[in-house]
């Protein structure tokens, strides 16, 4: 299950016309994703494993009823 903050985060930037890449430099998107590092890691995502959840975001967004 998606995280609300995120969903909503990401909504309204994609509404902004912002394409993933924008997304994912997004900082308040930095920030929400960085509260599931939990152990710290540097990074907490490869850069592919992050394009790829902003990616499954978006689709969960796209699916979502109206």
């Amino acid at each position: 299950k998606c995280d609300p903050a995120v969903v909503s985060t990401v909504r309204a930037l994609k509404k902004q016309g912002l394409s993933v890449e924008q997304i994912m430099a997004d900082k308040r998107v930095v920030e929400l994703v960085a509260r599931f590092n939990l152990q710290g890691k540097s990074p907490f995502l490869p850069s592919k494993a992050y394009k790829r959840f902003v990616q499954r975001t978006l689709q969960v967004i796209e699916h979502e009823p109206l």
